[in-house]
């Protein structure tokens, strides 16, 4: 367990002085015993841009993109990151994740995951804990898939690499992972490639492969999407029933109030890099005290499980049917309320 030097705590913990007064993000650093109670704390983080110099030698100054944010979050909690482009939930997400682009780097505050701190730690040490304590799901299931190798090889090749599994094992596992998803006929699907499979079906793998290791933390990165709204659904359902069951805890990153009330029990707004309200969803939807929260609320999708679409998948025994285009095989799912262990 890493101890944090003074300078961080006093830089993490010191309050606001602007007319504002103190912020939802500026709370006062409790203990390192106290802070490791929870699975992660994350308290004045700050995420800059480097320097950067362009081609005629002008350098470009350096952008705050993050400005002391502070959250916690219990081992089976809940947490959405809402915000617009540019509101810095997404930075913050990847930051917590170990996945900041070579552009952005952490200059100040702590993030605290199971006691141990984050910031600083180097990156072998980052990604071994991507994967195997916090799980990452992109904005881009099918992007984040390569097409050339088949599920099975991207599922179980970093098994193998990480855990030491042989490849039977890792075999094993791997399509243990894409059952708990609610893929029945795992064997066809891991035999496939990415564009032999529907985008249904592509949704699921991602969430498989991000869940592979048994992730304490999951992070997920949902936009909205009012096109495709019906697979949004599923994909939100299925994410929300995983968590309920297996009782990892869950950051999901979205542009989109009504996303974040459908899977998580609290919501952090963010603007221009801070959060400016934080809160159960039932109050913040009820009394949001921050004007950008309520232009938030009023830019939400209506992406709820009416009743029209609860009643066309009554019963756990309802499958959807989803073709292998290539293979002319079917791949087959349960609906996320029967999923497997």
């Amino acid at each position: 367990m890493n101890h944090l030097s003074d300078h961080t705590l006093r830089d993490a913990g010191t309050t606001s002085t602007n007319a504002e007064g103190e912020r939802a993000d500026q709370d006062p650093v409790p203990s390192h015993a106290f802070r490791a109670m929870a699975l992660l704390d994350v308290r004045g983080l700050t995420v800059t841009t480097t320097r950067q110099v362009t081609p005629d030698r002008t350098e470009m100054p350096r952008v705050t993109e993050v400005s002391r944010v502070a959250l916690t979050l219990m081992q089976g909690e809940s947490l959405a990151l809402v915000g617009e482009a540019g509101s810095g939930m997404t930075a913050t997400a990847l930051a917590i994740a170990g996945l900041l682009p070579l552009d952005k780097t952490v200059t100040n505050g702590s993030i605290l995951f199971n006691g141990q701190e984050l910031v600083g730690l180097k990156r072998r040490a980052q990604a071994r804990l991507l994967g195997a304590n916090i799980g990452y799901l992109p904005p881009d299931l099918l992007g984040s898939l390569d097409p050339t190798r088949t599920i099975l090889s991207q599922l179980a090749t970093p098994l193998r690499r990480r855990l030491g599994l042989d490849r039977p094992a890792a075999r094993e596992r791997a399509l243990k992972a894409l059952a708990r998803v609610g893929l029945d006929n795992s064997d066809v699907v891991a035999l496939s490639y990415p564009g032999d499979l529907s985008p249904v079906v592509v949704q699921r793998v991602a969430v498989a492969a991000a869940l592979s290791f048994d992730p304490e933390l999951l992070i997920a990165t949902i936009p909205a999407d009012p096109a495709h709204a019906r697979p949004l659904a599923d994909l939100l359902r299925l994410v929300r029933a995983l968590q309920s069951k297996h009782q990892f805890a869950l950051i999901l990153v979205t542009d989109d109030v009504g996303i974040a009330a459908e899977c998580c029990e609290r919501i952090a707004v963010l603007q221009a890099g801070r959060i400016v309200e934080q809160g159960a969803v039932d109050e913040l939807f009820a009394y949001p005290q921050h004007p950008h929260t309520q232009r938030m609320l009023d830019a939400r999708q209506p992406y709820g499980f009416g009743p029209e679409d609860l009643a066309a998948r009554t019963g756990a025994d309802v499958l959807e049917v989803v073709a292998l285009h290539s293979m002319g095989a079917s791949a087959y799912y349960h609906d996320a309320g029967a999923l497997a262990g």
